[in-house]
């Protein structure tokens, strides 16, 4: 399973290559903290709204919400639930 933080979705989004994820990894999984803050910038892009529905990006929910806990006075919630969702 391959895991994405808002960095790599937002600047790939930012040029028009979120297609480059498809290409190379088939399905990329995001927490909702990670879609959340995508959607705060790119809600209206193509791109994105056609990622979701074609389920190349997939919204995957965070079991361990305790390490989400402990590590999100270090991260910001995306990063650190997306390092929860790879474990």
């Amino acid at each position: 399973m391959i895991v994405s933080n808002t960095t790599l979705i937002s600047n790939l989004l930012h040029i028009d290559k979120i297609s480059v994820l498809n290409e190379l990894f088939g399905a990329v999984y995001i927490p909702k903290a990670v879609a959340d803050e995508v959607k705060v910038v790119f809600s209206n892009y193509e791109e994105w709204q056609e990622s979701l529905e074609r389920e190349q990006i997939i919204i995957q929910p965070i079991s361990n919400t305790i390490f989400v806990k402990q590590l999100t006075p270090f991260l910001h919630q995306g990063e650190a639930e997306a390092i929860c969702l790879s474990l």
